[in-house]
């Protein structure tokens, strides 16, 4: 079994709720008005297409993995739970994931060494993982956008 990836769009005050441990977590994350969106289990390929490497990071493009501020119970051995990135930062993963073309994502993909991101997967057509992958990319930056237009903050969670 995978760890799965979402990322929210919340306000300052809701981080501040989620911190401080005031309410339920799920029901302020998906409340009227928040919005989500589900990396699956495609987010360490992500990851890996983004910053060529399936453990370390390149500047903001390596978000998915690492950077932000802990939330809540967030467990920095295994790198799961939660972390949030403040308006300002949300912005700097816009202007970084707005630069980044599908073709040049695309150009890292190496089924040889993403092995090690989730193995047993990249034997597929890669026209079929492409599609898959590429439909991420598309959510995963139109959602950033709208969250960084929208001055929230950025939560991302793994699990």
């Amino acid at each position: 079994m995978g760890m799965y990836c979402s990322l929210y769009a919340v306000t300052a005050a809701n981080l501040e709720q989620l911190s401080a441990g005031q309410g339920d977590s799920q029901g302020i994350m998906t409340s009227a008005g928040r919005t989500s969106v589900s990396l699956e289990k495609a987010w360490h390929g992500l990851h890996y297409l983004m910053n060529g490497s399936a453990f370390e990071s390149k500047g903001p493009l390596g978000f998915l993995l690492e950077g932000g501020s802990p939330v809540g119970d967030y467990d920095p051995e295994e790198e799961t739970g939660m972390r949030a990135f403040p308006p300002d930062e949300t912005r700097r993963l816009d202007t970084a994931l707005s630069a980044m073309t599908e073709e040049q994502l695309w150009s890292r993909f190496d089924p040889a060494q993403m092995e090690d991101v989730y193995p047993s997967v990249w034997d597929e057509p890669e026209a079929d993982l492409r599609n898959e992958y590429l439909m991420y990319f598309r959510q995963m930056k139109t959602f950033i956008h709208k969250a960084s237009e929208k001055q929230m903050v950025l939560l991302v969670q793994i699990g």
